[in-house]
C-alpha cells in the first residue's frame, strides 16, 4: 500500500516517466505549462514498432486527488485519460479510465480500445511498481497486429496502491 501524496507524485511527475512507465510518455512543454506530447509505442505482431504521438493538454490537476488530460486530433481521435485517487486506509484506490472519442473509434469500433488496454494495463503495473519500490524495472507493452490480442499485459483496472 501507498499513500495518496507517493502516487500522485509518480503520476504528477512526467519527467520521470521514462523511469517507471516503459508503455507511454508525457512530456510536458516547459514554456507553456500544462501543455503536453502523450506518446507510447505500439508493437504490431512480427515486431513492427510504431510510435504514437499526440498533443494535448492536462485539464485538470487537483492534488492529491484528480489527473486529467485530453490529447489527439479533435473530430477525428481524442483521448481523455485520468487518474481518480481515493484513499483506503494506507493504500489509495487509483481509477484509471481511458474515454475515446471522435470519428477513428467510431469507425473502427473496439479497435483503439484493443490497441490502448496493454499500455493502460502496463501504465498501473508499472506505478504499482513505482510505488511499492521507487526505481524498479521498467515494463511495456505489446499488441497484435491490426490492434489485435496483446501479447503480454498485467490485467486491472482500479488497484490499491
Amino acid at each position: 500500500p501507498a499513500p495518496g501524496q507517493q502516487v500522485w507524485d509518480a503520476l504528477a511527475d512526467f519527467a520521470a516517466y521514462p523511469e517507471w512507465n516503459g508503455a507511454a510518455l508525457i512530456v510536458e512543454e516547459p514554456r507553456h505549462p500544462g501543455e503536453i506530447t502523450y506518446s507510447f509505442d505500439i508493437v504490431h505482431a512480427g515486431g513492427k514498432r510504431q510510435t504514437w504521438s499526440y498533443p494535448g493538454r492536462v485539464v485538470e490537476r487537483d492534488a492529491p486527488n484528480i489527473l486529467r488530460w485530453r490529447v489527439g486530433l479533435v473530430g477525428l481521435l481524442v483521448i481523455d485519460m485520468a487518474y481518480e485517487l481515493r484513499p483506503e486506509g494506507p493504500a489509495t484506490m487509483v481509477r484509471h479510465t481511458a474515454r475515446l472519442t471522435g470519428l477513428a473509434p467510431t469507425v473502427r469500433r473496439g479497435h483503439f480500445e484493443r490497441m490502448l488496454q496493454p499500455i493502460l494495463d502496463v501504465t498501473l503495473a508499472s506505478l504499482l511498481d513505482r510505488v511499492a519500490r521507487p526505481g524498479g524495472a521498467v515494463a511495456t507493452a505489446r499488441v497484435g497486429s491490426n490492434g489485435g490480442p496483446p501479447t503480454n499485459t498485467a490485467r486491472s483496472r482500479s488497484r490499491r496502491r
